[in-house]
């Protein structure tokens, strides 16, 4: 995406999220990231998928892990 039709879109009504931001940052400046290869919708399926793994994993053991329960769902929301 050229800046000048990044510049536009960010002053439209359009709302861009975060990730979506990062990921014209990295494609811009050539970064092999996750969410560069495999694309936005891909990386937010497998960090459900993985975030729903850990607390499945976690789920047994759920009165001696509530803390990494919790670390687990506030990363999978995290937004910086």
């Amino acid at each position: 995406m050229p800046e000048y039709l990044l510049y536009q879109v960010l002053t439209s009504n359009t709302v861009l999220t975060v990730q979506e931001i990062v990921l014209y940052r990295d494609q811009k400046k050539h970064k092999n990231t996750y969410t560069s290869i495999n694309g936005m919708e891909a990386s937010v399926n497998r960090l459900k998928e993985l975030t729903d793994n850990a607390v499945e994993a976690l789920a047994p053991y759920y009165d001696n892990a509530e803390f990494f329960r919790n670390l687990v769902l506030e990363l999978e929301d995290r937004k910086k």
